[in-house]
Parts: structure tokens; sequence; C-alpha cells
């Protein structure tokens, strides 16, 4: 939840016009930081949520590659494949395929608005491997992030969690812009760095 919550506040940090909807929509429902608590006035700010998953597409607490059993013979993408091989999908590629989303790497908010690319985004897996405490996860980060934005007014300072060393990211397309993570079984990182203001 943390990493999610630091990819957020990154992009949120990084996005001075989706960080006034998302800060505007929070202090227009709650009348106090005391009031945001999970139920239906969180569950309403939607803008909210989808800088949330919006942050969690572009640097996923868990971008590493989750292996599978092929149970019996099958096809995939053309490719013939026997019963017992394991098989899997980079999370990070796959939520960074233009297939299903748009102009991949921008923190777009508002495709989640729109219902876009849904199938291809699974913060917390899908079927019966899929993450178990996945209902408890959304509104422990969206009240923690909620609380923020009512509180606070934020602004990035230098080196905001883009990396330490910016030679160090190599033929990488991922910039100062990308939140940069360490793949292990849940992601590292370093970062962000924000300046805060209370309101």
């Amino acid at each position: 939840m943390a990493a999610a919550i630091a990819a957020c506040l990154f992009y949120l940090g990084r996005n001075k016009e989706c960080w006034r909807k998302a800060s505007q929509e929070i202090r227009s429902t709650f009348g106090s930081v005391e009031l945001i608590v999970p139920g239906p006035l969180l569950d309403g700010c939607v803008y909210t949520r989808a800088c949330l998953d919006e942050a969690m597409r572009m640097s996923p607490p868990a971008p590493g590659v989750f292996f599978r059993q092929c149970t019996q013979d099958c096809v995939i993408d053309s490719v013939r494949l026997s019963a017992g091989t394991e098989v899997a999908v980079g999370i990070h590629a796959l939520r960074h395929n233009s297939e299903y989303f748009a102009d991949p790497s921008a923190y777009k908010p508002e495709r989640f608005l729109k219902g876009g690319g849904r199938e291809a985004f699974m913060p917390f897996l899908k079927g019966y491997r899929s993450c178990p405490a996945q209902k408890f996860a959304y509104p422990m980060m969206l009240v923690l992030l909620a609380q923020l934005l009512w509180s606070f007014d934020f602004k990035p300072v230098t080196n905001l969690g883009g990396g330490a060393d910016p030679a160090s990211r190599g033929d990488s397309p991922c910039g100062e812009g990308v939140f940069q993570v360490i793949d292990r079984f849940a992601f590292c990182v370093q970062g962000p760095l924000l300046a805060f203001e209370k309101r």
C-alpha cells in the first residue's frame, strides 16, 4: 500500500492539474479531515480513485512476473504449449501496452473514468490467486491519500523519485517523469521527495 501511495503522490506532484482536481474533489466532499473514513462519501470520490489506479498502472507495486502452469496442452498467441509449461505475463509490460492504454507513458487518470483498459489492469491479480487483502487495501489507501489531499498542499522538490542517478537508467524509456521502481517481490523505491505545506 505504501508503494502505491508513494507512486500516486509522485504523479500528483508532477501533474498540477490532476492534483488540483483530486484536492478539490476531496475538499468539497469532506468538511474536515476527521470525516474522511471508508464509506459512500469516499467511494464517490471517483477522480481520486482514478488517480490512484493510474499511479498503480504506471508503477505497479508488484511489477514482476507471476507464473502459472498450463494444466493442459494449449495455444497462446499462436505458440503451442504443452501441459505443465510455466507461462507468465510481465505486469509492467502489460500496463504499458498501447493496445490497452493509449499513450501509456503519460499519467492520465481520466482513462479510468471512462473504463479504459480495465481488462489489462489487475492491481491485485484475478482469480483464486488474487490478493485476499484487496477489499481492505483500497479503502485504506484512499483514506490516507484523501487525508493528505485534504490537509496539505504539496509540490515536488529535486529528484522526485526519478532515481538517484539518471545515468543508471541506461537506455530505459523511463525518464525523471516516471516513478522509478526496483523489481523485487514488491517494489523498492527512493522518494518521492515532496515539500508539504499545511492548508
